[in-house]
């Protein structure tokens, strides 16, 4: 016989396994939001922000060698060290976004950006 963990809460029948679920549950009853600064659309998890910010608010922080998007340039800069470490950076030839003026190392990572 295996001991499970259950996390209730003190405000409601919840009942969970899972302690992130309970603690997301937690911050549902505390009325804890993300906001949305450009169009105020409220948000329980982070991680759902962020993806609603990168595909409704593009900006112009784009990544010129895979096209992947972001929300400012501190996450642009991680992605970097850690996707594109080592890479060479040399002149890129691939096409350019006319809208944000960034030049892309291939279509592909062109394409993507534009998603």
């Amino acid at each position: 016989m295996t001991h499970v963990t259950r996390y209730s809460c003190t405000k409601c029948p919840f009942v969970s396994t899972l302690r992130n679920s309970a603690w997301m549950h937690e911050r549902w009853h505390a009325g804890v939001k993300y906001k949305c600064k450009h169009c105020g659309k409220e948000y329980l998890r982070n991680s759902t922000y962020m993806l609603h910010v990168r595909v409704k608010h593009p900006s112009d922080c784009a990544c010129n060698r895979c096209g992947f998007s972001f929300v400012g340039e501190k996450g642009l800069k991680l992605h970097m060290q850690i996707k594109h470490h080592g890479e060479n950076l040399q002149k890129l030839e691939g096409p350019t976004c006319e809208d944000c003026d960034i030049r892309f190392a291939s279509d592909t990572a062109y394409e993507q950006h534009m998603k």
